[in-house]
């Protein structure tokens, strides 16, 4: 079977960038090993070995990409046209646009001009688009906020048909979890619509020792994530403050970087917590689980979360989980012997519930393992995840 990925994302990136490129490096990377005359198509690439299967970059020298509205037209446009060369030339059996796609706002030409032919072809996965602002509240300028909000749901009447209308023409779209199929199914058949979550590599996020917490005043606690008000982070802070009341030598540790860093940093400076949180800055996606090994207690209290891949690296490092009542949250820690859920944005709830953890070994020893048992059945990539999209490559070529 010969598979065309286009895209495969702005940057087809092994091990630098966030939990969205690099899950889309390895649908691709681990699918070809068993497709190994598929062909990749991508902005730029950003790996660490060569490749022994051919990955077109179409902006070789933009090795950073400003994701705008501009930037997104100029590079649909661009592997539109070489998929329609591809097309021409070589025989394809699929034609998988993995990611980028937003619900509602991105759309595919080469179904849409009927370039594929009859080649099937594949969306996702993806999941729901976040319906939050991911900014602070503040004032802002009446006529300025009003001709932004003017231009952009211009656009978005636009896109949103151009983008419903691609899933429809789409033979197969993958999807993360059951709401962003409901949704999805606003507009084709769910017969269309399979649920495959992002997967993790068990073997590099190792749960090797169950967190015992033996050392009740040296308590590490994690939170990753882009620096943004949606992420809640200054939630978190608040609450770790209570919880350093009772655990004075406790440690937070913040890992991510955006607009919000500064602020965050003299919010800490302010409460008087410079000693026990620090920002550790963006970190290389090949180097993170180092954090997790090093950590007790993973927090994250975002104030809205569509599907966070952080949840399952969490569950693969046998880390207990706190979150916020979010949708990914619902989605992945359904299950409450992996996560503890909390109301949303409640900081005294989270709190009470990161020091009910510390004082209760045999919780934190069975959430622990249940974690990583929880993540081996469900989200381990070459044993759970890439058995699926196999299934769904065999059944759309079967139908063709």
């Amino acid at each position: 079977m010969k598979v065309l990925f286009c895209p495969a994302h702005f940057v087809f990136d092994e091990y630098e960038h966030g939990s969205e490129q690099t899950s889309t490096f390895t649908i691709a990377d681990r699918l070809i090993l068993q497709h190994p005359s598929s062909v990749v198509v991508t902005g730029t690439k950003n790996v660490l070995t060569n490749k022994s299967y051919r990955i077109i970059e179409l902006r070789s020298k933009k090795k950073q990409f400003q994701v705008s509205l501009l930037e997104s037209l100029l590079f649909n446009c661009q592997y539109t046209w070489r998929c329609y060369r591809l097309i021409r030339s070589e025989k394809f059996d699929i034609i998988h646009h993995i990611r980028p796609f937003a619900y509602g706002s991105t759309f595919n030409l080469i179904p849409l001009l009927h370039i594929n032919r009859k080649i099937p072809f594949i969306i996702g996965a993806f999941a729901s688009p976040y319906t939050h602002k991911d900014v602070r509240p503040r004032h802002e300028n009446v006529l300025v906020s009003y001709l932004h909000h003017l231009i952009i749901t211009m656009f978005w009447f636009v896109t949103k048909r151009l983008s419903v209308w691609t899933l429809q023409r789409a033979d197969r779209v993958i999807v993360y979890d059951n709401y962003t199929k409901k949704l999805v199914s606003r507009h084709i058949l769910e017969d269309k619509i399979t649920i495959i979550p992002p997967g993790k590599d068990k073997t590099k996020f190792s749960s090797k020792q169950v967190r015992t917490l033996t050392r009740l005043d040296q308590i590490h606690l994690l939170s990753i994530g882009y620096l943004s008000y949606r992420k809640g982070f200054d939630i978190t802070i608040k609450a770790f403050q209570t919880v350093l009341n009772e655990y004075p030598n406790s440690h937070l540790k913040i890992v991510g970087e955006g607009q919000e860093r500064a602020w965050l940093e003299k919010y800490i400076h302010n409460l008087g917590l410079s000693n026990n949180i620090s920002i550790a800055g963006f970190i290389e996606n090949r180097h993170i689980h180092h954090e997790y090994n090093q950590a007790d207690l993973f927090i994250h209290m975002a104030r809205a979360e569509s599907y966070a891949q952080i949840y399952i690296e969490a569950l693969a490092s046998g880390l207990p989980i706190i979150s916020s009542d979010n949708l990914a949250a619902r989605q992945i820690l359904q299950n409450k012997d992996i996560g503890i859920i909390v109301p949303q944005g409640n900081w005294l709830a989270l709190a009470t519930k990161i020091i009910y953890l510390i004082k209760n070994k045999e919780v934190r020893q069975n959430m622990s393992v249940s974690a990583r048992q929880y993540f081996e059945e469900n989200y381990d990539w070459d044993n759970v995840i890439i058995p699926k999209y196999n299934d769904v490559y065999s059944s759309v070529t079967s139908i063709k």
